[in-house]
């Protein structure tokens, strides 16, 4: 209830949507229970382009929460300057996760290759 009262009297976009990117937000209880049965309901199947998805996704992740809170802030701040400016933001933060993930999986197969030669 909390939550609904401050996006109410607060007038900031930042504060709002600084809100809207902490843990204890309702919308990520529904999403997560929503994608938890969605889930459910498929079938297993191999999917490339699914698999290679999914692998970016998790760079993304990992990238996003390594960089901490500072991250959030930043981007409801460039929120409020403009909202092409915020995708974009975001564009660039997935395009420079997904750019580290290809390069960190040529070093592994790279070593993985090299220990298996020896």
């Amino acid at each position: 209830m909390s939550f609904v009262i401050a996006i109410v009297n607060e007038k900031s976009i930042s504060t709002a949507l600084q809100l809207f990117l902490q843990y204890r937000n309702p919308l990520i209880y529904i999403q997560s229970v929503s994608l938890l049965l969605l889930f459910l309901n498929f079938h297993p199947f191999c999917n490339q382009s699914l698999n290679s998805l999914s692998k970016n996704v998790f760079s993304i992740y990992l990238l996003s929460e390594g960089l901490g809170y500072g991250i959030y802030t930043l981007w409801a701040s460039i929120m409020e300057i403009s909202i092409i400016l915020g995708l974009s933001f975001i564009f660039l933060l997935s395009a420079i996760a997904i750019i580290l993930d290809r390069i960190r999986g040529g070093i592994f197969s790279k070593i993985m290759f090299l220990s298996k030669n020896k």
